[in-house]
């Protein structure tokens, strides 16, 4: 608790994410099910999930503005969005339910708290040290898996016991919450230099030139790509099974499942187990053995058994989720950072909408055995491309 107690602009930073992750979880999680059981159809949850995805593909057009603005005021601004479009939400539920405004509300609502991370991640370099990067990143995962892992634990009682305009309330409570937090935050912002006329007019490509002309953010890109369209599907299919045991209590306890994992992975796993490992060496470890759980998930996904798998699975994806900003925080100069940042979620994350419509058309007859078993095998994959690459595989923050 070294960074919270001694930085406490990190501290405001995690604090306010944290609250307001809150509030993302509760208005996933229970209009997912809310989906589901107004319309009766899993492709609408598809197309829920492509909303709340979709506004990934227009990060590039911000990555100049996020390198320029101030972070504290964006983070700020961007919650308030969040906190209107979940009134939205509310205000047409309460009219009468239209799926479709629904959606339009949640694009609206994932415009600004998808690019919360993009400013989180660009800011966390200019507050923490460089050696304290993955153990940051670390902090912000727990933060994350904290809260998913209480909401999504009881969230599927709370579905049963309250109504939705109730739940959602909390979700903008949280925002509120999280806004004081972040208006905490007290430190010096980097004045970036102005570029010229020229240089300006090229500003929305920068990242995407970066990366391409970096082979490790290049290869990073492409495999959070290939994650990021297959975790698409992976939000449908958690649906889908717990719609099959007709249960909103099943689908919280399968997304704690997932969020406790994450957490003993993203803490004691890669900290404890893995001390001895460089952070290159536990990437390709954690995405191979991830691959081999999701393979044996697809046995059990009709048994309360995959909660125990998905646990155990879950564990490896935690660590994998905290070493890859740390390698882009290092290799990528604090000025380019909003760009990059930007661009690869355009492409990696952008491709998330596409993922849940493609899979959630296919869920209509695709098992969610099957699934699991493509999942596992995109992941060893992933495990190959960057055991092959040295500079990845030997990557080290000490170095």
């Amino acid at each position: 608790m070294y960074m919270l107690k001694n930085n406490y602009n990190f501290k405001y930073l995690w604090s306010g994410r944290l609250i307001s992750n809150a509030g993302d979880s509760i208005y996933l999680v229970v209009l997912s099910w809310y989906m589901l059981a107004q319309t009766g159809s899993i492709f609408w949850v598809g197309i829920f999930n492509a909303a709340y995805f979709s506004p990934n593909i227009f990060s590039f057009l911000l990555g100049d503005i996020i390198d320029r603005t101030n972070k504290k005021r964006l983070l700020i601004l961007l919650e308030c969005g969040q906190l209107v479009a979940v009134l939205g939400i509310i205000t047409n539920i309460f009219i009468g339910f239209n799926p479709l405004i629904i959606c339009c509300f949640v694009f609206f609502a994932s415009l600004f708290g998808m690019n919360t991370y993009t400013v989180q991640d660009t800011l966390i370099p200019r507050i923490v040290q460089k050696k304290e990067l993955e153990k940051a990143q670390s902090y912000m995962n727990v933060g994350y898996n904290i809260v998913d892992n209480i909401f999504n634990a009881i969230v599927g009682l709370l579905i049963k016991n309250f109504s939705i305009i109730f739940l959602l309330s909390i979700s903008v409570f949280s925002f509120t919450l999280s806004i004081f937090s972040f208006n905490k935050m007290k430190y010096e912002e980097v004045k970036e230099k102005k570029e010229s006329k020229e240089e300006n007019g090229y500003k929305y490509r920068d990242g995407f030139v970066e990366i391409l002309k970096n082979k490790t953010l290049l290869t990073i890109t492409i495999n959070l790509t290939i994650v990021n369209f297959f975790f698409g599907g992976f939000n449908v299919f958690i649906v889908k099974i717990a719609g099959d045991m007709n249960s909103p209590i099943m689908l919280g306890l399968l997304n704690s499942s997932i969020a406790i994992g994450t957490l003993i992975g993203a803490t004691l796993f890669t900290h404890k187990v893995l001390s001895k490992f460089i952070l290159g060496q536990k990437l390709v470890l954690c995405s191979f053995f991830f691959g081999i759980m999701m393979v044996l998930t697809s046995f059990f996904v009709n048994s309360n058994t995959i909660l125990l798998v998905l646990l155990i699975g879950a564990i490896f994806l935690g660590v994998t989720q905290i070493l890859t900003h740390p390698i882009i925080q290092s290799i990528v100069p604090s000025n380019k950072l909003g760009k990059v940042f930007s661009a690869q979620y355009s492409i990696s994350v952008g491709i998330m909408p596409i993922g849940a419509l493609f899979f959630g058309k296919l869920a209509e007859f695709m098992s969610s055995g099957t699934f699991f078993i493509c999942i596992g095998v995109a992941y060893v994959f992933i495990a190959v491309t960057y055991l092959m690459r040295r500079d990845i595989f030997h990557f080290s923050l000490s170095a």
